[in-house]
């Protein structure tokens, strides 16, 4: 929508919100306060995009992976153009969209219970692990032809995290009664 559309859709609806009479009202207030609807409106998008940019291995989402893969045979110097760029695409994208995601559960924190706020930010905390990671290993590449990922130093750890979060979210999802199965 644009700005017009927007504030015409936000005034009808406060005319339909001022016709409820006081049982509507509340119901109306239960079901747009309830943590399913603040997840599904406020972070669920995000969310999934971050999973998304931190899949994994195979399906060439996960940028650090994809940059490691992009760059076997490439010199040093094409390697060292590309980090910025790659470097940029994560943290203005899944990164910035994890940041969206904390202030909105920070501005709702009140609407989930202690176990699903436990749940959602055990989450978060594995994701932003693995993006870490990969701005980690990318920035390893600057002048060295070593490949981070075949290195003594490269221990799965971000896989692992990822799996982690990926349950926590799930569990989250599930409970909420918002999960998509994966095909």
């Amino acid at each position: 929508m644009n700005n017009d559309e927007l504030e015409i859709s936000i005034n009808n609806l406060g005319k339909d919100v001022d016709k409820l009479n006081g049982e509507e009202a509340l119901k109306a207030y239960t079901k747009y306060t309830s943590p399913k609807t603040i997840y599904k409106v406020t972070m669920m998008k995000n969310m999934h995009s971050v999973i998304e940019a931190t899949r994994g291995w195979d399906d060439g989402k996960d940028l650090g992976i994809s940059f490691f893969y992009d760059h076997l045979h490439s010199s040093q110097e094409d390697i060292n153009r590309d980090i910025k760029p790659t470097v940029n695409d994560i943290t203005n994208g899944p990164v910035y969209k994890l940041h969206i995601i904390k202030d909105e559960l920070q501005k709702h924190r009140d609407a989930f219970s202690k176990e699903q706020l436990e749940e959602l930010e055990t989450a978060m905390k594995g994701f932003d692990y693995s993006l870490d990671t990969q701005l980690k290993t990318i920035r390893s590449y600057k002048n060295i032809v070593n490949n981070p990922y075949t290195s003594n130093n490269y221990d799965y750890e971000e896989e692992e995290k990822y799996n982690g979060a990926r349950t926590y979210l799930t569990d989250f999802e599930s409970n909420l009664g918002v999960a998509k199965p994966e095909y």
